[in-house]
């Protein structure tokens, strides 16, 4: 019995229990890697040949069920001033470009990716909602363009929410007020109009993580509403109302133009000295652009 007991302790502690990735999820993790544009090799180790995804960077797997549960891809460049055109290069040539996958069922059971720092381009697919299982998503530092998912709220378990400094525009979704464990959010540095939704939990977060955006309401300012005014009609009651400005404009016009004009029709000695005045000033005016050339 003893000897029984041994054996399986054995077992365990060698690491036998170990199970490897499953192949749909890694033929789903290398369908993401041929979309994007890794000018620095940094998914180097996602080869098929290399069979066991598990073991790939970035790439974190439960031990007893082989199922990712991680991506963790920020870019680790972390220098923000550069002192030579080769580290900005560099800085470039550490991003990951493309467009984000749709994400489907096949990944149903990570639970956080981390995408942030890089140069992804299009709309967040809307898919990645249906990853029921995600406690943390990262999409923050890109350059994704078009709205929130509607369905944002359908991600109930997820706890870490950032998809801040990209270029997302339209309102925040209604449904965001479902994540209920939601405990982390950033949203700021975006395109993002009117108002946040009301809610506990929305309303707990600090006014950082909306700013940068074209929002109001708590924990922002108050949204104000504008009083559009109608103008009342100009023949109300069949009266004909006469606009003044217009007259007293063509009247002022009228009385100036004759002001100058007129003594200088009646006045021969006055035309002659306003002539020579305006010969003068010619003259002035030439050779001043002469001794500029």
């Amino acid at each position: 019995m003893l000897l029984a007991v041994a054996t399986i302790t054995v077992s365990f502690s060698d690491g036998s229990t170990y199970v490897g990735c499953i192949k749909s999820e890694r033929e789903a993790l290398l369908r993401f890697k041929n979309d994007l544009n890794d000018s620095s090799n940094r998914l180097s180790s996602w080869v098929r040949d290399h069979g066991d995804c598990c073991k790939w960077d970035a790439v974190v797997c439960s031990n007893f069920t082989g199922h990712v549960l991680e991506l963790h891809l920020r870019n680790s460049f972390s220098k923000q001033f550069f002192a030579s055109d080769a580290e900005i290069q560099a800085y470039w040539r550490s991003m990951l470009r493309g467009i984000i996958s749709e994400y489907n069922s096949i990944l149903n059971l990570v639970r956080s990716i981390d995408l942030s720092k890089n140069y992804f381009s299009g709309e967040i697919p809307m898919e990645v909602t249906s990853l029921r299982a995600l406690q943390s998503l990262n999409f923050s530092h890109n350059s994704l363009t078009g709205r929130i998912p509607e369905s944002i709220g359908d991600m109930r378990e997820i706890e870490s929410l950032d998809l801040s400094a990209n270029r997302l525009s339209g309102e925040i979704p209604q449904s965001i007020t479902s994540l209920t464990y939601l405990g982390q959010l950033n949203l700021s540095n975006n395109k993002l109009i009117g108002s946040i939704p009301s809610s506990t939990q929305l309303q707990s977060f600090t006014a950082s993580s909306f700013n940068g955006n074209e929002l109001c309401g708590s924990p922002l300012k108050n949204c104000s509403t504008t009083v559009v005014t109608v103008p009342t009609s100009r023949h109300e009651n069949g009266e004909h109302e006469v606009d003044w400005f217009y007259i007293s404009m063509a009247l002022g016009f009228v009385v100036g133009f004759w002001s100058l004009i007129g003594p200088l029709l009646i006045n021969k000695r006055w035309r002659c000295m306003y002539c020579r005045f305006l010969d003068r000033l010619g003259d002035k005016f030439y050779f001043g652009v002469r001794k500029l050339c």
